[in-house]
């Protein structure tokens, strides 16, 4: 009886900890953008990545952003031109503030 119990704790637990993935192209800078979503939205939390050299590098690691149902403000470094970002997953929109208040924006396509 304890090993069906463990078996069915760990079904449970493997399918909560797959993620739900869903890519979109933005035209601005041929920007690719991913989001995770945790499967039933139980066990975890959403993520974003930006496709960068080849690779996923994910984004919105800092406290100071904010991560909604529905869209994500993530931070850049001190270092860049740019302060902040913002993705708008209902608009299928991608802003990019400059420091200096201007902002550049894409329309982005749900590729799957």
């Amino acid at each position: 009886m304890k090993k069906f119990i463990i078996l069915i704790f760990f079904i449970i637990i493997s399918f909560q900890a797959r993620a739900q993935s869903t890519i979109y192209n933005c035209q601005w800078l041929d920007v690719q953008i991913k989001v995770e979503n945790p499967f039933f939205g139980l066990i975890g939390k959403r993520k974003i990545y930006i496709r960068n050299e080849g690779q996923w590098v994910e984004w919105c690691l800092s406290n100071i952003d904010v991560i909604t149902d529905d869209s994500f403000k993530c931070h850049y470094s001190k270092k860049s031109s740019f302060k902040y970002f913002l993705f708008d997953e209902i608009k299928k929109e991608f802003k990019a503030y400059l420091k200096n208040g201007n902002y550049k924006n894409a329309a982005c396509n749900k590729l799957n």
